[in-house]
């Protein structure tokens, strides 16, 4: 499912993932997100 989900919203070279698993999140959040980013300069 989460592959399927990437390649939907993604192209090659696909991002990497993390995962963790956890009882609930804060605030009741149905997701958690992490992102990494490569800035190019101006």
């Amino acid at each position: 499912m989460v592959n399927q989900a990437t390649a939907e919203y993604f192209g090659a070279p696909y991002p990497a993932r993390a995962v963790g698993g956890v009882a609930a999140l804060p605030k009741g959040a149905a997701v958690k997100v992490d992102a990494i980013l490569a800035l190019q300069p101006e």
